[in-house]
């Protein structure tokens, strides 16, 4: 049995990497975690059935994800890969930053998922794979959130950094940095605001979650690509 781990993975691109492992793997668990929509976990569990285990786990408290940890190590018997989705934003103009605000974004999308590698140290397999969610907002500055795009930099940072700590017990962690993406994040707003991103991009459009998500597989399945940022985001800022 292969046992994933994936948090933030109820909607989105969270839900399409589930759907990814569990169509590619014949042999694998996955162990879904979401904060607050219990619909949407309801409805995953329908869907994925006894393939998946559903917890709610609030990344920002790392009381919780402490307990998560142990209940991770207690009922997987060893995880093989880690998918740390789990993210937020918080968009503000510059002036009106609010200190808790920032540092629950940091919280949620750096800090935590970090204390939650070094829970489940000794439960990775050798050879396992850990997977943080990069962004496009990592590595281009852009005015629509200054708070995501400082802690998907960071982000990138720690990957690169983890490398060096994660190699003796061989474990593999890397990022996927994607780009602009059809998912629950976007929903509802105007045409316009697709379109005029879409001109900004060398595809003309923008991901869809599965692309995403192959992008995913790809670097559990390549066991060469260590320390390393995949970015996906369709060739933007080229036009």
């Amino acid at each position: 049995m292969r046992n994933f781990v994936v948090t933030g993975s109820t909607k989105g691109i969270g839900k399409a990497i589930v759907k990814a492992i569990l169509d590619r793997y014949d042999d694998s668990f996955v162990f879904m975690s979401y904060h607050n929509d219990d619909n949407a976990a309801e409805i995953c569990k329908k869907e994925f059935g006894n393939r998946v285990d559903v917890q709610k786990v609030d990344m920002g408290s790392y009381k919780e994800v402490a307990s998560y940890s142990k209940y991770l190590c207690k009922q997987s018997g060893g995880v093989d890969c880690l998918i740390l989705n789990a993210g937020i934003g918080y968009k503000v103009p510059f002036n009106e930053l609010n200190v808790e605000e920032w540092e629950r974004v940091m919280r949620v999308n750096v800090s935590v998922p970090i204390f939650l590698i070094k829970e489940l140290l000794q439960s990775f397999k050798k050879g396992s794979s850990i997977i943080m969610a990069g962004s496009l907002m990592g590595r281009i500055p852009h005015s629509g959130s200054l708070a995501y795009g400082v802690s998907k930099a960071a982000v990138h940072g720690a990957v690169k950094n983890l490398m060096k700590f994660l190699s003796p017990y061989e474990i593999r962690i890397n990022a996927v940095a994607p780009g602009f993406t059809e998912s629950e994040w976007h929903k509802g707003k105007p045409d316009d605001f697709f379109e005029k991103i879409s001109t900004k991009i060398a595809n003309h459009r923008w991901a869809k979650c599965e692309e995403i998500a192959d992008a995913y597989l790809f670097v559990v399945n390549n066991e060469y690509i260590n320390g390393s940022i995949i970015n996906i985001d369709g060739g933007y800022s080229y036009f």
